[in-house]
């Protein structure tokens, strides 16, 4: 009982609880967008430049939601804490990134053939009209995207991770029921549609809410505060250029690979980001306040041991999960797309995808945390040069192997580039030696390893006994959720997970 009075009283813990609960339903609806995608489409062109246009869109998102955040967030809560009114700050910062939004909103509307050409130099003919179509509609989803970055920020500062939650669901949601609903009558572009609506939705959410408690003062902005922002945040923008030409430069190497290249890798690595978006980035979201404040407060014994908790905690759960995926990729592709125009084909080439992926699942996770915890200190620079630094090294290594290797490459330069980057931010950050000497304990490994032999045993048994793959899926599952509880119980016992 003490265990979950614990759990009940950590503010982290709670927060994450809550987010997480919403985070999965998003998830679960993301993933029948991608399964009614892959049901209509398969592995087909048209999925192929859908899937394309959308992770432009998010990257453009991402950019600027990574770009802004850090310094906006620091200047709202100093700014709080000095004089208990932060509403100009967020004035000033919306207006700015709505005035940017507009610039990129017009330039997808007014010259989508130049963005096709650039973006996608690989589609010719049908897939190079299509693509131009789909970006010039994109432009209002471009648009309610960049501005959310603004939004976001704020309501993440006064902690409302529920609501953020809710709009984010809402934003999936909204792009599921437009392609069910206008499907007969406009195909592939009620996908395309559904995007612009769910990023209006998601926007008009976190506006209502803003209104409802804080009037913002309608005024000239105040330079002073984008100064202040971008004093901290512009080593971003040059590393978040790096970051998000690593997802361009993929989409430009794929669009001359074979047809269903890019819907392969997109919907295995939409597999990968379940558990990293359920877990550790739903943590890092709602650690980012904490890391800040308690950086500005300078507790610095309270923040590396936030830090070295949640880094432990993620690497204790990941490797059996990636035990589980690795062994069992083909099985897990099969079960939840290959229906209707998603064929055993496209299970083949997309759970080699997969395969690849899984081996960065580990690092994948722990740079979400990395990451933040860096910019909640104000310390902007390093991680954004060693984030150019890789994403360099990721281009090199996908143009060495584009050929040879075709689009495992695009995997493989990814995964090689992650596991670099977190490696070397937890020996910067002097975590490495205090991880590694909380992880040499066998007490947490032998499970594992005799999870892992006994995985093996199951799937050689019922390959050689020709069971069907639902029914490998489900006694997957229930041994998996078995484990998992079993695992957590020993240790906690033996004093290793400590909540």
């Amino acid at each position: 009982m003490k265990f979950f009075d614990k759990l009940r009283n950590n503010a982290i813990i709670k927060a994450s609880f809550i987010v997480t609960v919403i985070t999965l339903l998003t998830k679960v609806i993301g993933y029948a967008e991608k399964v009614t995608v892959a049901y209509f489409w398969g592995t087909s062109y048209e999925a192929d430049i859908y899937n394309a246009v959308f992770s432009i869109v998010i990257s453009i998102m991402i950019f600027f939601r990574e770009f802004l955040e850090p310094g906006m967030m620091n200047t709202l809560i100093k700014n709080r804490n000095t004089n208990n009114d932060d509403r100009r700050v967020y004035s000033s910062t919306f207006v700015f990134i709505t005035v940017i939004g507009l610039i990129f909103c017009l330039c997808f509307l007014i010259f989508p053939e130049i963005i096709t050409k650039l973006l996608l130099p690989g589609f010719t003919g049908e897939k190079n009209l299509l693509g131009i179509q789909f970006f010039r509609i994109a432009s209002l989803a471009v648009l309610f995207s960049i501005i959310t970055t603004a939004t976001n920020t704020y309501l993440l500062s006064y902690k409302y991770f529920k609501l953020l939650s809710i709009s984010e669901f809402i934003f999936k949601a909204s792009i599921l029921l437009c392609c069910l609903a206008l499907y007969k009558v406009a195909g592939i572009y009620s996908l395309i549609w559904g995007l612009v609506f769910g990023a209006f939705m998601k926007l008009g959410i976190q506006l209502l809410k803003i209104r409802s408690f804080s009037k913002i003062p309608v005024e000239r902005p105040n330079t002073d505060y984008i100064k202040a922002i971008l004093i901290i945040s512009w080593p971003l923008l040059i590393g978040n250029v790096f970051s998000q030409l690593s997802t361009v430069v993929d989409n430009i190497f794929a669009s001359f690979l074979n047809e269903g290249s890019i819907s392969a890798l997109s919907y295995s690595k939409k597999i990968i980001d379940l558990p990293v978006i359920l877990f550790p980035y739903t943590v890092s979201i709602v650690i980012f306040p904490f890391f800040t404040e308690l950086s500005i407060e300078k507790s610095n014994i309270r923040l590396f041991r936030l830090l070295r908790d949640s880094l432990r905690i993620i690497v204790i759960f990941f490797v059996p999960l990636m035990i589980i995926i690795g062994l069992f990729p083909g099985n897990i592709i099969s079960l939840i797309f290959e229906r209707g125009a998603f064929n055993a084909e496209s299970t083949r080439i997309t759970s080699i995808a997969l395969s690849i992926y899984n081996l960065g699942i580990v690092a994948f996770a722990l740079e979400t945390i990395l990451v933040i915890f860096w910019f909640a200190r104000g310390r902007i620079k390093t991680p954004v040069i060693l984030g150019i630094i890789c994403v360099t090294l990721n281009i090199l290594i996908t143009f060495l192997l584009i050929k040879p290797l075709g689009y495992v490459a695009i995997a493989l330069s990814l995964v090689i580039s992650k596991w670099l980057k977190v490696l070397v931010l937890m020996y910067i950050t002097k975590i490495h030696r205090i991880l590694f000497k909380d992880l040499l304990n066998f007490k947490i490994w032998l499970p594992v390893l005799l999870f892992s032999g006994f995985l093996v045993a199951f799937k050689y048994i019922s390959q050689s006994l020709g069971i069907s793959n639902l029914l490998i899926m489900g006694l997957l599952a229930v041994i998996s959720t078995g484990f998992f509880v079993i695992y957590i119980l020993l240790l906690k016992k033996n004093k290793v997970l400590n909540i």
